[in-house]
Formats: structure tokens, C-alpha cells, sequence
């Protein structure tokens, strides 16, 4: 018999949170919430700060970040897995008391510290880092070794009796898991030779079993999945091996797609709009319902986030009423959504609204390479608080220890110093790179500048009514998002010019001559250096003066990591400025100055 469920997942804060989201998803048919957002195992980038790489699976739960097996006891930090286990345990009473089930997500096999394979060396797996972007080589344990797969089959079995899991999913060759000899490793194939003569079929469905047989100790019949983390020819080969209740990339045994996903599980990396909170993608998300209900899967994982649960939960209860099919439908639909709250009247201004946004986002989309560039450059690069100067290797540790332990750059100074290299890669490179880049990018600001605009009628229209304190956190919002991608374009023109420039060359300067006109090169970039420190300036502006969050930041100085701003952005965005107008004379020892 095929299963039929539906999945809700929602990022919370407090089991009151969570018990709130519990209960709501279920009047929309929830038969599992996903229980599997933890805090930061920030203890992973602690073991040494000067390799960036562990901030991908610092956010990434794992099985042994919440049971620690007796073997990793010496290894692994027993308190941090203490205090998520009593997360998950307390998440699983409201479940239960809901008559809701429990599902987990994780980074599997994950990477253990070296310091596990000195004790245990047989339990080396593959090398899951990637070498662009990490300073040492990370590996997951070998799960074709029984001894290894024995131990998460205990851990397993602990998970469970403490919390009523029953649908494990699993991503891999990603964010430092990974499995031994697969073709999707960054690291190339990999591991050690004792497994080598194994397929990958054998290899999956062995963890695959392991995980289901810890769960059935526990008295639980659990689904298990790997949702990511192969070629195309592994899936090929992996998917005939399936058992009951176990998947891969969203489909069973007989190769057809049984599951679909509705809305972002994962925000910062999916949204476009991180670090931003509470731009609404509601286009998307009913695009998206819509694709699940006609390919009629009986699997659906819908992911929410806390700031527009409202209006997606208003989308679901519509799309049940009357399910759309086509773009016409989906425009009536949130028609009829946006008049619950601004009035039929008004309710047209309310979608333009959300279409402009929708088409912001969308047409920034393509400018991705591993990650969206908000989020790789603006955030892990540092493009938001960094200062943009001529020599940045000549800056001094107080110009640039406030944001350098942070960049998500590993490989060498001079690379971390080019601000188009994201990560061992360029998004944007060239002049015509950069050229379509920024159009790009100047495209969607013109939709949420629009966005804005309608929010401001809306505003002068309907003041008072209850939706109007959502609609100034909204515009608010896009006043930062639009900051964030104008720092975007900045930073991809900046470092363009100074790609062009030959530092080793003498500026031929002729002052004497009134009339001139001195390099072009060098009114651009003090154009450039102008409009970003001026964009700062705003970003700081809207921080200090918001009545409500705008950004996701870290809750303290000591938890700001490379995916994560710090909570005194608004005073580094000042430093910024001041330290770029320290260095504003810099530019005249590259070019020709001006004298007109």
C-alpha cells in the first residue's frame, strides 16, 4: 500500500512556537512536522576558526549531534547533543498529544574529528570537504563498515524511543557528509580500498536498513530517504535495490517521483532574500502547491517560515477550496487570499504587490553558482561590512579582523582579498560578466522599488487595519533587501575595474595641464566607493530605526559565523565607511587623477 503523507516543517523558537505551528499545520492535514531544526553545532568550527569549511554543516542536524554513541563519547560534545535531545524529546510530546508523528532531516554520513580516526582508524570514509573551500581534508565514517553501521543503528534506536520519529531523509556529498566512492563528492571519487568493490546501491540501502531496523528496535516502522547527493547513473542503479519505505531524490523503487516539495526548507540558502526577514514569495509557493497537487504525489513536504505562515496557511485553505490549474487560477486565488487582508477593493494591489517581489527574486535567481550571490557574497564574502579599497592586503588588523575571521575564503589572503572569488569560484567575471550581472540586478531592484511603492499606497489607503503593521515590516524589508543588492552590484563592479588595472605601472600624471581629464577608471571607482558608502549608511539607518527585525542575526557577538551576520552590523557598516574614506586617496596611486 502507498503511503500518503504530508510533511510541515517551520523553523521555532520555543516549544510554544512550535506547538502553535504543530497545531495549525494539522488542521491542513499534517500527518508529520519536521522536528530536526536544532541549535548551530558551532563546537564543529571551534575545533580550529581559521578553516571556514565546518560552517556548512554547522547548521546541518546529524544523528550523533543528538545521540553521542559510547564509542564517540570521548570525541564528540555530549552537553550540545543533551540539550537537542531534550528539544526533539519535548517536540515529541506535543506531537503525540497532537496524535502527530515526527520527521528528521540530516547530513548523513557526517564528518567526525579527526581525532575519531586516531582511535578508530578502520571507521575512514570518504574525504566529504571541499578542497576549494576547506584548509584541511574532512571525512565521514565508512558506512560499509558493520561496526559503523551498528552504531547509528543504536543511536538510531535511542533517537527513537525518546522521540516518535518515523520518516528519516537524508542529504549527502553536501555541507561535509558524504558516502565512500561516489561520483558526486566534491572531492572526486573517494575512499578507503576495503569497500571499494561495493555499489553505491549496496551502500545506500545497507544505511538505509540500518536506520530502519534502529528504528524497528524502537517499535517505530520508519520511511528512510536520501534526498540529495548523487550523479544521475548512481540514481539509476541505487533505485531497482529499494526496499519498502525507502527512497532517494524523491522516488521509490519503481523510479517514479513520489514526493514533492512546497515552499523553502532550507532559507538562507533557497530564498534569494537572506539575510532578510519576511519578504514573501507567496507566487512561488502556490506554483509550487499547485505542481504537487496535479503530479498528485503521494508524498508533500510544505516548508513555511514563521513571518508569512498566515498568509501560506490563507493559500492552503483557498487551494483546498478550490485547487488552481494555471497562472490565471493562481492570480485569482491570491485575489481572493489578499482581500482577507486589505478588502476586495484593494486586494488587486496587494498581488501586484507580491508579483513584483516575485519577479524581483526570481530574475536575481540565475546569478547562483553553488549559492545565490546574496548569500555567498554579500553575507559569507563579507561584501556588507567589508571595505571596498584599492589595496586590501595593505589593510591593517584593526581595518579588518571585524569581518575577515568570517569570510567564508579559505584558500590564501590574496584570494580572500578578491571579492568576486566566492568561495574558491566566480559568480561574475569580466567585463561582460559583470555587464549582464548588474542588469540583472538593477532589474530586480526596479520590482521591489515598485513593490515598495504599492505598499505606500496601500498604506495611505487602509492605515488602520490589522494587516497594515505586516505591510510596513514588508516594506521595511525590501528597503534592506534593496540595500543588500546594490551592495551586490558594487562589489561586482568594483572589483571589475581593479581586475582591468595593471598595479605595476606608474600613473602618468600631467597636472599641469587644466584641461586634464586624468583615467576614467578612477572616476568610476570613486563613483562606485561613493554610492556604497552611502548604501551603508542606509542599511545602518534601517537597522537603528526599525521597529521590528529586519535581519537574521546572530543572537551574540560569539555565535556570528560565516552565514551569519553579527548583531553590531549597524556600528561595522559605520566602520566601514570611515575606513573606506581613509583610503579614498588610495585610488591615485593606479590611475591618471583628474585636473578639470
Amino acid at each position: 500500500m502507498q503511503l500518503q503523507r504530508t510533511y510541515f516543517f517551520c523553523p521555532t523558537g520555543s516549544i510554544e512556537e512550535f506547538e502553535a505551528f504543530a497545531r495549525k499545520a494539522k488542521e491542513f492535514g499534517a500527518t508529520h512536522i519536521y522536528v530536526s531544526d536544532l541549535p548551530k553545532s558551532i563546537w564543529q568550527w571551534n575545533l580550529d576558526r581559521k578553516d571556514p569549511y565546518p560552517n556548512w554543516g554547522m547548521e546541518s542536524s546529524a544523528i550523533f549531534k543528538v545521540v553521542v554513541p559510547e564509542q564517540l563519547k570521548e570525541f564528540l560534545p555530549v552537553d550540545y547533543a543533551a540539550g537537542n535531545m531534550e528539544i526533539l524529546k519535548r517536540r515529541g510530546v506535543v506531537l503525540e498529544q497532537l496524535g502527530l508523528k515526527a520527521a528528521f532531516h540530516a547530513c548523513e554520513p557526517g564528518w567526525l574529528p579527526e581525532a575519531v580516526y586516531r582511535a578508530y582508524p578502520h571507521w575512514r570514509g570518504v574525504r566529504c570537504d571541499h578542497p576549494r573551500r576547506a584548509t584541511k581534508a574532512y571525512f565521514s565514517p565508512c558506512i560499509d563498515q558493520p561496526e559503523v553501521l551498528e552504531v547509528y543503528r543504536s543511536a538510531i534506536e535511542a533517537l527513537c524511543r525518546n522521540v516518535p520519529i518515523e520518516h528519516f531523509n537524508f542529504k549527502t556529498n553536501d555541507a561535509g557528509g558524504g558516502l565512500c566512492w561516489s561520483r558526486a563528492s566534491y572531492a572526486g571519487m573517494n575512499g578507503p580500498e576495503h569497500c571499494k568493490h561495493r555499489t553505491m546501491a549496496q551502500r545506500v540501502t545497507g544505511f538505509l536498513d540500518a536506520v530502519q531496523n534502529g528504528a524497528a528496535r524502537a517499535g517505530m516502522t520508519a520511511s528512510a530517504a536520501f534526498t540529495m547527493g548523487f550523479k544521475e547513473e548512481e540514481i539509476q542503479a541505487i533505485l531497482p535495490n529499494l526496499k519498502e519505505r525507502q527512497f532517494i531524490v524523491g522516488k521509490d523503487v519503481h523510479g517514479k517521483k513520489i514526493e514533492s516539495n512546497i515552499g523553502f526548507f532550507n532559507n538562507y540558502y533557497s530564498s534569494c532574500t537572506y539575510p532578510v526577514i519576511g519578504i514573501p514569495q507567496l507566487m512561488r509557493f502556490l506554483e509550487e502547491l499547485e505542481g504537487a497537487y496535479e503530479q498528485q504525489t503521494p508524498l508533500k513536504r510544505i516548508s513555511i517560515l514563521p513571518t508569512e505562515s498566515e498568509e501560506c496557511f490563507e493559500i492552503l485553505r483557498q487551494f483546498e477550496k478550490e485547487p488552481t490549474h494555471g497562472i490565471v487560477d493562481r492570480y485569482t486565488l491570491l485575489n481572493r487570499v489578499a482581500g482577507k487582508w486589505v478588502g476586495e477593493d484593494l486586494a488587486h494591489l496587494l498581488v501586484d504587490c507580491w508579483d513584483h517581489i516575485y519577479r524581483g527574486v526570481e530574475t536575481m535567481r540565475p546569478i547562483d553558482n553553488g549559492g545565490n550571490v546574496v548569500l555567498l557574497g554579500c553575507v559569507s564574502q563579507r561584501w556588507i561590512n567589508r571595505p571596498f579599497v584599492a589595496f586590501p592586503m595593505e589593510l591593517k588588523p584593526e581595518e579588518k579582523d571585524y569581518y575577515r575571521e568570517f569570510q567564508f575564503q579559505a584558500n590564501s589572503e590574496e584570494e580572500a582579498a578578491d571579492l568576486m572569488n566566492l568561495q574558491g569560484q566566480e559568480h561574475i567575471n569580466g567585463y561582460s560578466g559583470t555587464w549582464l550581472a548588474t542588469k540583472l540586478m538593477e532589474k530586480s531592484v526596479g520590482n521591489y522599488r515598485k513593490a515598495m511603492e504599492i505598499i505606500e499606497e496601500l498604506l495611505g489607503k487602509v492605515p488602520d487595519v490589522p494587516y497594515a503593521q505586516r505591510l510596513r515590516a514588508v516594506h521595511t524589508g525590501i528597503q534592506a533587501l534593496i540595500c543588500f543588492v546594490k551592495n551586490a552590484i558594487h562589489a561586482a563592479c568594483f572589483q571589475e575595474i581593479l581586475d582591468r588595472t595593471d598595479y605595476s605601472a606608474v600613473p602618468q600624471d600631467s597636472t599641469r595641464v587644466w584641461t586634464d581629464q586624468g583615467d576614467p577608471r578612477l572616476k568610476e571607482l570613486q563613483n562606485i566607493i561613493r554610492a556604497e558608502m552611502d548604501n551603508a549608511l542606509e542599511l545602518a539607518r534601517i537597522l537603528e530605526t526599525s521597529q521590528t527585525p529586519v535581519l537574521y542575526l546572530a543572537k551574540s557577538s560569539e555565535k556570528e559565523d560565516s552565514f551569519t551576520l553579527g548583531p553590531n552590523l549597524a556600528e561595522q557598516l559605520k566602520k566601514k565607511v570611515h575606513i573606506m574614506q581613509d583610503h579614498w586617496l588610495d585610488l591615485n596611486r593606479l590611475y591618471t587623477r583628474f585636473n578639470n
